[in-house]
C-alpha cells in the first residue's frame, strides 16, 4: 500500500517534470520578434480594455469630450478656399504657359474659349433644288423643320441663366458699341441662322427666278459662297466652315455631292470667357 502510494507520487512527480522540461523546449523555440508580438498584444489588450471600461463608465462625459473635440478640429473649415478656375487648378503660377497667358491679358484682352455644339440630322432624305445654274443637292441639315428645331435650340441656350450671369455677360462681342450694355444679339455665334439673322421667318421667304422658285436654299447657297453677303446679328460673318463643317467654297462642290450641299451635321458656337 505504501509502496503503491510512493510509486504513484513518484510517477507524479516526473510527469510534471517533464510537462515543465516540455514548455521550457516551446519557450526556447519562440524567436524574439514572436515574443515581442505577444507582449505588444497583451500591453495594447489591457490598456485598450481599461480604456473602454473607463469610457463606458462615464458615457455622457465622453459623448461631450467628442463634440468638443470635433468641434475644434473642424473649426479651421472656416479658412478653407475651393479653387475652381482650371487655369489655377492646372497650371502652375511660374510656368512659362500660365506667365505668357497672363502678359497677353494684361497686354491685350482676356482669352477666350470657344465652346461648340454639333448637331446632327438622323433620317432625313437630301434635297434636291432646282436653280436657273442647275439642280443642287442639299444634305438632310438643310430641311426647314430640322433648321426650325436648331434655332429653337439655340434661343433656348442663349437664354440659360445661372446665378444672375447669362451668355451676354461672359461672351465675345467685338462689334459692340458700348461695352457696359452688351446684348445677346452682340454675341459672336457662329451659327447658320447668322444667315438669316436668327429670324425664323426668313424660311418662308420666295420669289421667282427664270420660272425656278427662289427659296432660303438659296439664300444659304449664296451665303455660303460669300459670307460676307450675310452678316450676322452680332455684325460680322459666319464662317460656312465652322457653321456646317465643310470646305470653303459651297459654290465650286455644290454639283459634286458637296460636304457643304451634304452635311449631316449643323453647329453651333460662341466664344466666352
Amino acid at each position: 500500500m505504501v509502496v503503491l502510494s510512493l510509486g504513484s507520487v513518484d510517477n507524479d512527480f516526473h510527469n510534471n517534470i517533464n510537462d515543465v522540461n516540455e514548455n521550457s523546449d516551446l519557450r526556447n523555440d519562440t524567436t524574439f520578434l514572436e515574443r515581442l508580438g505577444a507582449r505588444t498584444e497583451y500591453v495594447f489588450k489591457c490598456a485598450f480594455t481599461k480604456w473602454g471600461k473607463l469610457l463606458a463608465t462615464y458615457p455622457w462625459v465622453t459623448l461631450l469630450n467628442g463634440v468638443i473635440i470635433v468641434a475644434i478640429l473642424g473649426y479651421g473649415i472656416k479658412y478653407i478656399e475651393i479653387t475652381t478656375d482650371p487655369v489655377q487648378l492646372w497650371a502652375s503660377p511660374k510656368s512659362k504657359s500660365r506667365i505668357e497667358r497672363d502678359f497677353f491679358d494684361t497686354q491685350f484682352e482676356p482669352f477666350f474659349r470657344i465652346e461648340q455644339i454639333i448637331i446632327k440630322a438622323v433620317n432625313l432624305p437630301y434635297i434636291i433644288h432646282n436653280t436657273s445654274n442647275g439642280p443642287i443637292t442639299f444634305g438632310p441639315v438643310f430641311h426647314k423643320n430640322f433648321l426650325s428645331e436648331v434655332l429653337y435650340l439655340q434661343e433656348q441656350i442663349k437664354n440659360i441663366q445661372r446665378n444672375k450671369v447669362s451668355l451676354k455677360d461672359i461672351c465675345y462681342a467685338p462689334l459692340a458699341n458700348d461695352e457696359t450694355d452688351i446684348q445677346t444679339s452682340n454675341c459672336v455665334i457662329q451659327s447658320i441662322w447668322g444667315y438669316f439673322k436668327d429670324d425664323l421667318s426668313r424660311l418662308d421667304d420666295h420669289d421667282e427666278d427664270n420660272g425656278f422658285n427662289v427659296t432660303y436654299l438659296d439664300e444659304i447657297y449664296q451665303c455660303t459662297s460669300n459670307p460676307y453677303l450675310c452678316l450676322a446679328s452680332y455684325g460680322g460673318p459666319v464662317d460656312p466652315a465652322i457653321a456646317l463643317g465643310a470646305p470653303a467654297n459651297l459654290a465650286k462642290v455644290a454639283h459634286f455631292n458637296p460636304p457643304y450641299g451634304d452635311p449631316g451635321t449643323a453647329l453651333e458656337q460662341s466664344e466666352i470667357r
